[in-house]
């Protein structure tokens, strides 16, 4: 079993000015241990205005110290069920392949840039309805984590949920 502690020299990525897909934000990450080493499967953010989501990786011996494995993402909305964006990856391997669960963001990226528009105007206020921001749950298919093939998106269209993940051994 694998023991978590947090790092007191967190954090351990931090967004890339460098990089205008991941400039404001870098959060969220799937990780995953194969061969000796920490894949990192962010979820990146450029700017907030035109909100769009994707995935960034990182590698890293000793679950520390990460490096970007390109200055691109290795994944980007497309599909219509996740033009919006694509979040918080859930990575298993099954069968010699990665299958990635993921957070598909359904709407065009100006709908979730007026929505954290919306939320920096808010004060924080338990008493304020929580703003609705629609998500679906989208599967990859990957050899080495830096190619993907969309396989489907595995919640029906009426039914909000980002919270798939895939059990990596047979229960029963």
């Amino acid at each position: 079993m694998v023991q978590l502690r947090r790092w007191s020299e967190n954090p351990i990525l931090t967004p890339s000015p460098e990089h205008l897909w991941e400039k404001e934000a870098v959060y969220n990450p799937g990780a995953f241990r194969h061969e000796g080493k920490v894949y990192l499967l962010y979820r990146a953010v450029g700017e907030y205005e035109q909100y769009s989501s994707r995935f960034g990786l990182a590698i890293s011996e000793d679950g520390f110290h990460f490096e970007r494995v390109s200055e691109e993402p290795v994944f980007e909305p497309g599909a219509d069920y996740d033009k919006g964006g694509c979040e918080d990856p859930r990575i298993v391997k099954i069968n010699e392949q990665f299958l990635i669960t993921y957070a598909a963001l359904p709407q065009p990226p100006s709908y979730y840039g007026d929505f954290i528009k919306r939320i920096k105007s808010l004060r924080k206020d338990p008493l304020l309805p929580r703003i609705h921001v629609p998500s679906h749950t989208g599967l990859l298919r990957s050899q080495d984590l830096r190619r993907f093939e969309r396989v489907a998106m595995i919640t029906p269209p009426d039914v909000d949920d980002r919270d798939g993940v895939l059990f990596p051994e047979k229960i029963g």
